[in-house]
């Protein structure tokens, strides 16, 4: 278990059980795997990818309402904040906009090698998901 990950969560009043752990560790090994594909990440360690992926994703939660909600991440890219989020708040449905389909391939098959139920993904740019009104 990451100490940094569980001081951030708690900042806001939240506490990672034992699978969110697991998963966001998952999350980084499918990240870091998928980065030598493709350009997801100019971050190339896990060690850096803890801090600089997770742990900077984690520093949103104090200010994201308690309630449930929707979010969007636009340009998702490599998942950052969106996944993160979604893996420790599942009250929360993170729609991800990614035009290039790769990278929201990608976000597609990690959401569901995470079982993450709350993520639904995009593969159109920003400007056209917002004219059609699409979700």
């Amino acid at each position: 278990m990451n100490p940094l990950w569980n001081q951030l969560t708690q900042r806001a009043g939240l506490s990672l059980v034992g699978r969110q752990h697991e998963q966001l560790d998952e999350y980084i090994n499918l990240l870091l795997v998928a980065n030598e594909r493709m350009n997801l990440t100019r971050i190339s360690s896990r060690q850096q990818a803890e801090v600089a992926h997770i742990g900077d994703a984690l520093t949103l939660l104090p200010h994201i309402p308690a309630a449930a909600h929707r979010l969007v991440d636009v340009g998702s890219g490599g998942g950052v904040p969106g996944l993160v989020l979604a893996i420790v708040r599942d009250d929360l449905h993170v729609t991800m906009i990614e035009s290039t389909q790769k990278k929201a391939r990608f976000l597609e098959e990690t959401a569901a090698a995470l079982q993450l139920a709350n993520v639904a993904v995009i593969d159109r740019r920003a400007e056209e998901v917002g004219q059609s009104g699409a979700r």
